[in-house]
């Protein structure tokens, strides 16, 4: 019998890791004419997505062994989506720093 349940957590799971890993590309040239950044800004905020998303792996795969994979992955995908609607709700470059 198939576990509908565990089929949408996945399913919904990959939904917002993939929106989360492929944002900042497609924005990139709006983010750069609406927040006034400069190349190296731009390539910045693209490098931390990448290097955090490294770092925080490497944390939760010691975690995941310690705490329970299942709560640490919605956890993390919860953060994720938070994440994003705060990032979706920035309006200038002066509320990041």
């Amino acid at each position: 019998m198939t576990n509908w349940r565990a089929v949408w957590a996945v399913y919904l799971g990959g939904l917002v890791t993939g929106a989360y890993m492929t944002k900042v590309p497609p924005a990139l040239p709006q983010m750069r004419a609406e927040l006034g950044l400069s190349l190296l800004e731009s390539a910045l905020i693209v490098t931390t997505f990448n290097v955090l998303g490294m770092l925080v792996g490497v944390l939760a795969g010691m975690l995941g062994d310690r705490f329970g994979r299942k709560r640490l992955a919605l956890a993390g995908l919860g953060l994720m989506a938070a994440g994003g609607v705060l990032g979706a709700a920035v309006s200038s470059s002066a509320s990041v720093w």
